[in-house]
């Protein structure tokens, strides 16, 4: 019987550790990236880094860090993305139009 009630505490404190570090764990937000004439691509904003998009009207570049993300880089005329900044919260929009493209913060993926 105690070694039964050992070895079920130990069961229990093995799933409060397993519930720690899953539960702390919190979903990184998205943003989904539309392009014109394309199905949307999803960029996790846990992942600093550099995404080129290709299949727009015009060649942009978006940028990660910190879990926010900004156009880098567009071959529109007016830059008025570049000049948008940074978007971090969920609903945070910006758009080039020249290009077709634009970005969107949104819930993470449960």
């Amino acid at each position: 019987m105690k070694k039964n009630m050992i070895f079920l505490g130990c069961l229990l404190v093995l799933a409060a550790l397993v519930g720690l570090v899953e539960g702390g764990r919190t979903p990184s937000l998205r943003a989904r990236v539309d392009v014109v004439d394309d199905d949307p691509q999803y960029i996790l904003l846990d992942r600093d880094g550099t995404y080129p998009i290709w299949e727009g009207k015009l060649d942009v570049t978006l940028y990660v860090e910190d879990g926010k993300i900004c156009f880098q880089k567009s071959e529109c005329p007016d830059q008025i993305c570049v000049e948008s900044g940074w978007l971090q919260n969920v609903g945070d929009t910006a758009t080039c139009l020249p290009a077709g493209v634009s970005v969107t913060i949104i819930e993470p993926e449960e």
